[in-house]
């Protein structure tokens, strides 16, 4: 969904990002939000990266937040 910029895809995967106990699906999640580019995207991307304490996902966010200035 990240790749054709599904925007009704979003709040799913804020959730998945915020809630999920799976490591690898919060990052997933975190970088398709970034991919979508909307302008949420940069809060919640970096409330998210506040709270989140796995490296990997951090490292997604940071993926999803260079989307963002990307499609500026």
């Amino acid at each position: 969904m990240a790749h054709f910029k599904d925007e009704t895809a979003l709040p799913q995967l804020i959730r998945v990002m915020k809630d999920d106990s799976r490591p690898v699906i919060r990052g997933t999640a975190a970088w398709a939000v970034g991919k979508i580019g909307r302008e949420q995207a940069v809060s919640i991307l970096e409330e998210a990266r506040m709270k989140e304490m796995d490296e990997e996902v951090l490292a997604e966010i940071e993926k999803g937040l260079q989307f963002t200035l990307e499609t500026k």
